[in-house]
């Protein structure tokens, strides 16, 4: 489902050339909020936390 979603976004909204983390190419929240629909959900925890 990434990698489709990275895919129909690159159709759409074309990014500058070259080599990009999906991070750098999309809006990070946006690209992970579409993704809920599909059973994936995230968070972001605090640094330091103990979470590796």
């Amino acid at each position: 489902m990434i990698a489709v979603e990275s895919a129909r976004r690159l159709v759409a909204e074309p990014v500058a050339p070259g080599v990009l983390a999906p991070a750098q190419a999309f809006d990070p929240a946006a690209f992970l909020d579409h993704l809920t629909a599909h059973g994936i959900s995230w968070t972001i925890g605090e640094r330091g936390s103990g979470q590796q």
